[in-house]
């Protein structure tokens, strides 16, 4: 009897776990990607020990992510994990019709597009314009006047995420902002003009209030640094933004005036959708939530934005002493992977970022958030 006893519990056992298994969100996936002819090719062990499931169609590839309980398509690379296949599905449907897409005025959108989704803004956009039709018209005449104008498509998205973030502050201040945006670009398609090949440190009347290329001319410093020493290729590390941030952030220390803390988080949060569109942390994306007087936006700050936190703590603390200012080189240093005989270089580099950032990066921040 007792044996009988022992036997149904490890049924009962046995039956809860395949039952749970049967129920979780990565084998629903792989259900749900069997019925759209996908078909598995096997597990790939993530670095924490679990099992990923690959799986195939065609000339598609991608990877159920179990702890993550989402879907990284690998072939071709998506620039951002979808929810389940649908979503895939949907994505594919594009990807493809943009194959066959000549037009360089609709790849160049669907360019601005695809860097908004991979910092995980789309959704609030689109929220934004679906919603308040002089808003949706201004980012689109925005958007015109940067294809005109040659601006690249990553900084006419950073640009737009900019004024997602003052329109959740002032509407109206948002309208100006793009208004002042299009009006620029259009006046320097009219002369021939080009942002892309534009050098921060003879920019243009009509650039004054573009801090993106500024802050792309920093980071290229930081990373052709560690490249000509041997160093890591830093391409794909967001923490050069750190760097850029840093030098930036003591700028604004050493000016006259100091920026409001809600208007000088705004540009951090511009740094944090940088990073973010370099290399995802993981945290949760800011977007729409439910509250009990309905929807709202709320914005989640990711690990980039502790690290700058932590930063800016340094750097109030290099305005006290010599080894203060040292200990906040040598945190941005470590940060990046660099050895003990680079150091001193790196302090000197720092230190003229910090200027460089005073005449061509700081300016142009206060004149837009200021």
């Amino acid at each position: 009897m007792i044996w009988w006893i022992v036997a149904a519990i490890l049924i009962a056992l046995a039956a809860s776990k395949a039952w749970r298994v049967y129920k979780h969100p990565a084998h629903q996936l792989g259900m749900q990607a069997a019925k759209l002819g996908w078909r598995a090719a096997g597990s790939i062990k993530d670095p924490s020990g679990f099992r990923n499931t690959r799986l195939v169609r065609g000339n598609y590839e991608s990877i159920i992510l179990f702890r993550e309980q989402e879907v990284r398509l690998t072939k071709p690379e998506a620039e951002y994990l979808f929810k389940d296949y649908d979503e895939l599905e949907e994505w594919l449907s594009g990807y493809e019709r943009e194959a066959q897409e000549e037009d360089p005025e609709i790849l160049y959108y669907r360019a601005i597009d695809s860097y908004v989704r991979s910092v995980g803004y789309y959704e609030p956009l689109l929220e934004l314009q679906g919603t308040d039709e002089e808003y949706c018209i201004t980012v689109m005449k925005t958007h015109k006047a940067a294809y005109l104008a040659n601006v690249p498509a990553k900084i006419a998205g950073a640009l737009t995420l900019d004024s997602v973030k003052h329109y959740y502050q002032n509407r109206d201040f948002a309208l100006v902002f793009l208004g002042k945006l299009e009006s620029k670009w259009l006046a320097e398609s009219n002369a021939g003009a080009s942002l892309a090949s534009d050098s921060p440190d003879h920019a243009s009347p009509e650039d004054a209030d573009n801090f993106h290329p500024s802050l792309d001319k920093a980071v290229e410093l930081v990373r052709n640094f560690f490249a000509g020493r041997g160093g890591s290729n830093l391409a794909d590390n967001p923490r050069t933004e750190l760097v850029a941030y840093a030098a930036t952030y003591i700028a604004m220390k050493k000016s006259d005036s100091e920026m409001p803390s809600g208007c000088w988080n705004t540009f951090k949060a511009a740094i944090e959708n940088r990073m973010l569109s370099i290399a995802d942390d993981g945290s949760q994306r800011s977007g729409t939530i439910q509250t009990p007087n309905g929807p709202a936006f709320a914005h989640f700050t990711s690990s980039y934005w502790a690290e700058m936190d932590a930063i800016e703590e340094l750097a109030n603390k290099a305005f006290t002493s010599v080894s203060s200012s040292r200990e906040l080189s040598a945190y941005l240093f470590r940060a990046l992977g660099g050895n003990s005989e680079q150091e001193r270089a790196f302090e000197k580099l720092f230190s003229g970022l910090v200027e460089f950032a005073s005449r061509s990066i700081f300016p142009k921040v206060e004149r837009v958030f200021g």
